[in-house]
């Protein structure tokens, strides 16, 4: 009887040994799985070069996968209920609509170590109130890039004109391919800052860019400083980021702030609600908020940094005031216009 069960217990280990090496990996890797996050953000803007240092402090995997659009990443969380993703970068203009369809997780002050060191500025808008569901991770401002080799060498006036109008000279100009960031400048060029862009408005909005498009070179999203570069076209619509760099590089370019205002757009770090990892969130969200971590987005990708800490040197860019004043004379990409107004202006534009 000894014999036997003996003989039944090495048969159990043999079992059990086997299992172990079929199943073991596969166990590890889910265990590994299991400290992970998956991120979900703009291009050019999260580097999985720079979180190593992260993976390999905390033990903890980041995914990344990339959105091109607001709709693209609306849609990619409306569709599976935020299953699947973890931490979000998400501009104000579409936070509402995620707030209102409820894909996201309240957001903890406290776990966040560099909350107090936020510019004060950049919180409480009307699109979150007391960032409930948000915490600011960037932000930039749009304005005008000019080849100023074509204005003499000279920075010329003018603001929104130099985009709209005819009267700085005979140039193509290029615009970003999106439907808000060419009707709106349009509209505040022609009516400054609106509540309502009523519909005899809208249609002297239509008129307008109707007859830009006669001497627009590209409707671009990622390609501005090429046009300026390739003297393509003198004069360009764009973010400071996508000039930053090459304004910096070349003397004869310049970005400029139209006078009468412009607009600003500020990037946000949201949770799904179907996240399960908040631990790990967290722990991430103040690994982007240290400032030498920080820094290095800054720098590399020319936004504003969102905390007191960090600087950024924007002399280049031609804006002589501190980025608090700069703020104040910005605007949200709000809803002034319906989305069919919107919709039958841009295809006035692209048909």
């Amino acid at each position: 009887m000894t014999r036997i069960i003996t003989r039944f217990i090495l048969f159990l280990c043999f079992i059990g040994a086997v299992a172990s090496f079929l199943y073991a990996p596969k166990f590890f890797d889910q265990l590994r799985e299991s400290r992970s996050i998956s991120v979900l953000a703009w291009p050019n803007v999260l580097d999985a070069e720079y979180l190593q240092d992260f993976e390999k402090e905390t033990g903890i995997k980041v995914y990344l996968s990339y959105f091109e659009s607001y709709e693209e990443l609306f849609a990619k969380l409306y569709r599976g209920g935020g299953v699947g993703y973890d931490l979000v970068m998400a501009s104000d203009y579409v936070l509402p609509k995620l707030v209102a369809h409820d894909l996201l997780k309240e957001i903890d002050h406290a776990r966040i170590d560099a909350f107090n060191d936020i510019h004060p500025f950049l919180l409480n808008h009307s699109f979150d109130p007391g960032n409930k569901f948000d915490v600011p991770i960037g932000w930039s401002a749009y304005g005008i890039g000019v080849d100023t080799d074509y204005f003499g060498g000279k920075i010329p006036d003018g603001g929104w004109s130099l985009l709209f109008s005819r009267e700085h000279g005979d140039y193509k100009v290029g615009m970003i391919d999106d439907a808000r960031e060419t009707v709106l400048p349009g509209a505040y060029y022609l009516y400054g800052p609106l509540k309502v862009l009523e519909e005899d408005q809208a249609n002297q909005v239509e008129d307008l860019i109707v007859r830009q498009r006669e001497w627009v070179a590209l409707y671009t999203d990622q390609r501005s400083d090429q046009l300026l570069l390739s003297k393509a076209a003198p004069v360009v619509l764009a973010m400071n980021p996508d000039l930053s760099r090459a304004v910096k590089e070349n003397k004869n370019l310049a970005f400029i702030i139209p006078q009468e205002g412009s607009f600003v757009v500020i990037d946000s770090l949201v949770i799904p609600k179907a996240s399960t990892q908040e631990d790990y969130v967290y722990q991430f969200i103040n690994y982007l908020y240290r400032p030498e971590v920080l820094q290095k987005y800054v720098d590399r990708y020319g936004f504003f940094s969102p905390i007191k800490t960090v600087s950024f040197d924007h002399e280049h860019l031609n804006i002589p005031m501190s980025l608090e004043e700069l703020f104040k004379k910005l605007h949200f990409f709000d809803t002034v216009i319906s989305k069919e107004i919107l919709s039958r202006l841009w295809i006035a534009v692209r048909s």
